[in-house]
C-alpha cells in the first residue's frame, strides 16, 4: 500500500478497500459542487477490469479526507507507469491553499517515485472557473498541447445540461422546444412501451442495437463484456452512495428499437450509450427514451439531466440563444432542442516530469487519431 507519512497533521496514502472507506471517499466528493461519477471509487474498479491499474489516493488531515484523486494507468506496456491519467482530476478544496500545497508536493512525488512521465488530468469544472485555473498554473500544470477526447481519454469539451430544480414531469416539458414535445407525444399515440434491462438476453439486444448504430454512424463501442459488467456493477443494486445506473428499452409492438443507459451519482444524472433500429426511427423512440431517463432523475430527486457531452463547430460559449439556433447538425441538435443550458469546460491539463516522452505522446497523438478513424470507418 502507498503510505507517504508527513507530519502529524497530514498524511497521503492509498485508500484501503473497506466499505467504510469507499462510503467517506464517495461521500468526499459528492461535497464538491462540479463531481462527476467518473471520480467514484466504483468507476475507478470498473476501469481495472479493462486494461487499466487504478490507485484510490487520498490525503488525510486528522484522519479527515481533504483531497482525493484516482490515477489510473493502462496496462499496455509501453504506456503502462508512463502514462496516468485522472478523470475527473483532483478533488480539492481550492480555497484551502496550504491543503493544496500538501496534496500537489506528494501527489508529484508518487508519480516521480514510479518514474512516470507525465499525469493527464481532465475536469468537468466550467470554463468561467478561473480560480482553479489559477491553480493549477501555480503547481507546473499546463494545459494540454492535443486534445485526446478523440482518441479514447476522458475528457469531453462541453455538454448541456437540464436544470430539473422545482420541476415535475409534466413541467419539464415547458423547456422542451414544441417538436421535441410532439416527437414525445407521438411515441405514446404509436405505443411505444419502455423497459429496463433486466437480464443478459435484453443486455444482448441492447448490444445489437449499439452496434448497428456504431456501423452506421462511424464510431467505436466497447466489447459486449463491457456493458455486462457495467450492468452487474451499477445496475442491480442501489446504494446511497454509490453511483447506479440503468438500461432502458424501447419496444414496439414486443420488438426492441431502440435503447438508451444513465448513471446516477448524488444528484445528478449523466446519460451514457443509446442505440437504435434505423427502421423504426420515425416513432421518435429515442426522444421517448430520453424523457423517461429524465422522468426518473425528477424522481430520484436530481437537480440536473447531464448529456454527457455535445460536440459541434457552431460553439457559441454564454450565448444560449444563438448556440440553440446554430445547432443544425445530428445529435447536438437532437440534444439541445430538451432545453438545457450550454457548459464548456475547462481544458485537459498536464502534469509533466519527463519532457521528452511527453513530446514523443504529443507526435503520437495524430497516429491515434488516424488509427481510430480508420477502424471506425471499417467498422471495427
Amino acid at each position: 500500500m502507498i503510505k507517504h507519512k508527513t507530519d502529524a497533521v497530514y498524511t497521503f496514502q492509498e485508500v484501503p478497500a473497506e466499505k467504510s472507506s469507499i462510503e467517506e471517499w464517495n461521500r468526499f466528493v459528492l461535497r464538491f459542487p462540479y463531481y462527476h461519477f467518473m471520480q467514484s471509487w466504483q468507476w475507478a474498479e470498473f476501469k481495472k477490469k479493462f486494461g487499466w491499474e487504478g490507485y484510490h489516493l487520498a490525503l488525510y488531515k486528522n484522519s479527515r479526507i481533504k483531497g482525493a484523486v484516482n490515477l489510473s494507468t493502462p496496462c499496455r506496456m509501453f504506456l503502462k507507469d508512463r502514462l496516468y491519467s485522472s478523470p475527473g482530476g483532483v478533488v480539492l478544496d481550492q480555497k484551502d491553499k496550504a491543503v493544496c500545497k500538501v496534496f500537489f508536493s506528494h501527489l508529484n512525488s508518487l508519480l516521480k517515485q514510479r518514474k512516470a512521465s507525465f499525469l493527464k488530468l481532465s475536469s468537468f469544472m466550467p470554463e468561467k472557473d478561473k480560480p482553479i485555473l489559477s491553480l493549477l498554473e501555480n503547481f507546473n500544470i499546463q494545459p494540454s498541447k492535443k486534445e485526446t477526447y478523440s482518441i479514447g481519454l476522458a475528457q469531453i469539451p462541453s455538454t448541456l445540461v437540464i436544470d430539473l430544480n422545482k420541476q415535475d414531469k409534466e413541467s419539464i416539458k415547458k423547456k422542451f422546444h414544441i417538436k421535441t414535445v410532439q416527437c414525445i407525444d407521438k411515441s405514446y399515440r404509436d405505443g411505444l412501451e419502455i423497459k429496463p434491462v433486466k437480464s443478459e438476453e435484453d443486455l444482448a439486444v441492447f448490444y445489437t442495437l449499439l452496434l448497428s448504430t456504431a456501423g452506421r454512424k462511424k464510431f467505436m463501442i466497447h466489447p459486449f463484456s463491457y456493458y455486462r459488467e457495467f450492468y452487474n456493477i451499477f445496475c442491480r443494486e442501489k446504494h446511497k452512495y454509490n453511483p447506479y445506473g440503468k438500461i432502458l428499452l424501447a419496444l414496439h409492438k414486443g420488438k426492441v428499437i431502440a435503447a438508451r443507459s444513465g448513471i446516477i451519482f448524488g444528484r445528478r444524472l449523466w446519460e451514457l450509450n443509446a442505440g437504435s433500429d434505423i427502421k423504426h426511427l420515425r416513432m421518435r423512440p429515442n426522444h421517448r427514451l430520453v424523457y423517461e431517463l429524465i422522468k426518473w432523475a425528477i424522481d430520484d430527486k436530481c437537480r440536473y439531466y447531464d448529456f454527457n457531452g455535445v460536440i459541434t463547430e457552431k460553439e457559441q460559449p454564454g450565448q444560449r440563444d444563438k448556440f440553440h439556433r446554430d445547432l443544425t447538425e445530428g445529435l447536438a441538435f437532437f440534444k439541445a432542442r430538451f432545453g438545457g443550458d450550454y457548459i464548456k469546460f475547462i481544458p485537459e491539463h498536464d502534469l509533466v516530469l519527463s519532457r521528452g516522452f511527453h513530446r514523443i505522446w504529443n507526435c503520437m497523438i495524430p497516429g491515434i487519431k488516424l488509427h481510430r478513424k480508420i477502424s471506425e470507418f471499417l467498422g471495427n
